[in-house]
């Protein structure tokens, strides 16, 4: 029985940004950042299906070389006493360059990222926007929040050749209630 393993996989990291935070005439903050990530090994799932009869089954394995360019924004801002908005947003494009031929003695390579494909579970586009609002009560009743929170994030790419190879783009709408320092 042989065992399979895979390398380490390494980055380098280059990001230029800034954060910034302001109070008039609406308090608040702004941060930006453009950023590029350079993998060497990178790990990878990869599916696979034995040569003859047995089971399916799955494996990290070393992708090669791929990259991934993105930017991000945030802002904040509080426009009255007690009331904070949050806007974020998050462009990538990712890509696998090459790949790393993989060694499964028995089985056959099925479903995997191929080089030309964006990487996995990385969509090109995510943003969110939340609203939160702290009801003016006493100390002895304690710090209530009354939140909403709404994510979009654009189609991803899972695997190759499945048929559930891609996530479909998505919307998330939540509400929220905190109460901290409870009766004080």
């Amino acid at each position: 029985l042989s065992l399979q393993t895979f390398k380490p996989e390494s980055v380098n990291v280059y990001e230029l940004g800034a954060k910034t935070g302001f109070k008039w005439p609406i308090p608040g903050t702004f941060n930006f950042a453009t950023f590029y990530n350079d993998f060497t090994n990178q790990q990878l799932l990869e599916s696979f299906a034995p040569v003859g009869l047995g089971s399916y089954t799955s494996g990290i394995v070393n992708g090669g070389k791929s990259k991934i360019l993105g930017a991000e924004l945030e802002a904040t801002a509080s426009p009255v006493e007690g009331l904070t908005l949050d806007l974020a947003y998050t462009y990538l494009d990712s890509k696998l360059i090459s790949q790393t031929p993989t060694n499964a003695p028995g089985f056959n390579v099925i479903y995997g990222a191929n080089p030309g494909d964006p990487l996995p579970y990385t969509p090109k586009h995510k943003g969110s926007f939340s609203a939160n609002y702290t009801l003016p009560l006493g100390r002895s009743i304690g710090n209530i929040v009354l939140g909403a929170n709404y994510v979009h994030t654009s189609t991803a790419f899972v695997t190759e050749g499945s048929p559930y190879g891609t996530l479909p783009a998505y919307g998330l709408l939540n509400f929220n209630v905190d109460w901290n320092a409870i009766a004080g």
